[in-house]
């Protein structure tokens, strides 16, 4: 994965006429020293979870040698997490706000 490209989710869907909207998505982006971002996006009418699972995670890191561990910094609430991730790994942006609800992280191997 050289270029960001959706790694979950389908189209999102939106009608300004009923304002409703469906869909949610992972994007993913390899990053230089063997770092990646991931954006959460939802745009589902209701705060939604959105969740990048073991296959998404191996999507990601195909090609290349399996982390032990990725740290992981909320670029948006300039926060690291306090725990690393360690696989399987997995990772939530809980309760993305309704239409366009977005999270970015960098996840970088320890």
């Amino acid at each position: 994965m050289c270029t960001g490209e959706r790694i979950v989710g389908g189209d999102l869907s939106y009608d300004p006429k009923t304002q409703k909207g469906s869909g949610t998505n992972v994007w993913g982006k390899r990053l230089p020293g063997g770092a990646f971002a991931l954006a959460f996006v939802s745009n589902e009418d209701k705060p939604t979870d959105v969740t990048c699972d073991a296959a998404c995670f191996a999507n990601i890191t195909a090609g290349s040698a399996a982390p032990t561990a990725l740290t992981v910094r909320d670029l948006w609430a300039h926060e690291t997490h306090p725990a690393p991730l360690k696989p399987p790994f997995s990772l939530t942006a809980e309760a993305l706000p309704p239409h366009g609800g977005v999270a970015v992280y960098k996840l970088t191997p320890k």
